[in-house]
């Protein structure tokens, strides 16, 4: 999602806290004022924004499954409607039903981050809303009589290179809403997350904040998408104008990323970045993009290709093939294209040569 011309007009922070001994709940300390950055800071923290749920991020296309009143969703897409003293009473509501969600001890507290503001040459509305850890190396000012946490303190925790907004999540108002029979804020609003924290064995205990609080469930499309991104990336790398060994590699690594990389998400930009040069790698996003596939980072399932991930197999002209498990050609197998010795025979003048990190087992 390119989200260009962002301006953030209204930022609030509440503190979520830890549950205590018995697992006892513990209100969270709200914040009564919206804060005043400064330009530099105001930059500072638009930048942050966009590293976390723009374009090259590791956010990923959801869709909003609960719309019932007074659900985060229904909640956050009318903020920007309301007047100050209305916003900051009901993004109190948000940091109340996080800590709700957040029924275990082990679940760490932190800072809530609710802003608005727009973004694109239309000026769409998006509310976005941040948890981001606290250092105990920090010395935090809390005014007794309003509960305003102090300025200093948030800017050094959410503005430095050094600070983790660990969790992320996006409400952007769509450019044309989407014309359907159904009321349903997707219709409105595109949705995305960027949670640091979820990997393949995390994934489950992150759903307090996707699911229960942001009510938020994976596109139903993500194993088309992922094939599609599959099918495309290999089509680019075969026709490109590398050389055989090269294109060997990447197409391993095209697997491993697919296959077996913990991430939960798939990333054009990322993979390009990773594999090819500068030009080739604008070339690639920019014909991925062109194949229909996402821009932006989308959750990984490889249920459709499943099979076409088993195994690599290398076709010669003369109906000589060599076929591995994918992940064996990277650690075991090594093509390298050679000239042709002279012979008497019709060779190509390119030749293979083909090391196999393994002796013989057995012949047929």
């Amino acid at each position: 999602m390119v989200i260009g011309n962002l301006n953030i007009d209204r930022i609030i922070i509440h503190e979520i806290h830890q549950r205590g001994e018995n697992n006892l709940r513990i209100a969270p300390t709200l914040g009564d004022v919206l804060l005043d950055f400064d330009d530099a800071a105001m930059t500072s923290f638009k930048s942050r924004v966009t590293e976390a749920i723009g374009q090259d991020s590791k956010a990923v296309q959801m869709q909003i499954s609960n719309e019932s009143q007074q659900s985060t969703a229904e909640i956050s897409t009318s903020l920007s409607e309301l007047e100050i003293d209305e916003f900051i009473d009901v993004s109190s509501i948000l940091a109340n039903k996080l800590t709700d969600v957040q029924h275990f001890r082990n679940i760490p507290g932190g800072i809530l981050v609710v802003f608005t503001g727009t973004y694109g040459g239309l000026n769409k509305r998006i509310t976005g809303i941040m948890k981001a850890d606290i250092y105990s190396g920090y010395e935090k000012a809390t005014n007794p009589k309003t509960q305003k946490i102090s300025l200093k303190y948030i800017k050094e925790l959410l503005l430095t290179p050094t600070s983790k907004l660990y969790k992320t999540a996006a409400f952007l108002e769509k450019n044309e809403p989407v014309e359907s029979e159904e009321d349903s804020l997707n219709n409105e609003w595109d949705v995305y997350i960027n949670d640091t924290q979820v990997s393949g064995k995390e994934k489950a205990g992150a759903n307090y904040f996707v699911s229960d609080f942001l009510g938020f469930e994976y596109l139903e499309s993500s194993a088309r998408t992922t094939k599609l991104f599959f099918k495309e990336a290999r089509n680019f790398i075969l026709d490109s104008g590398l050389d055989q060994d090269k294109k060997s590699d990447i197409l391993n690594a095209l697997v491993t990323y697919i296959k077996v990389d913990n991430s939960q998400s798939i990333n054009c930009r990322e993979f390009g970045d990773s594999y090819f040069e500068d030009d080739m790698c604008d070339d690639f996003c920019s014909y991925l993009y062109s194949k229909e596939v996402p821009n932006v980072a989308f959750t990984k399932d490889i249920d459709l290709i499943r099979s076409e991930l088993k195994t690599r197999k290398i076709k010669f002209s003369n109906s000589v093939s060599i076929s591995a498990p994918a992940e064996a050609f990277e650690d075991y197998v090594e093509i390298e294209s050679i000239e042709a010795v002279n012979d008497d025979s019709e060779c190509s003048p390119i030749w293979t040569r083909i090391t196999i990190k393994d002796e013989i087992k057995s012949q047929e």
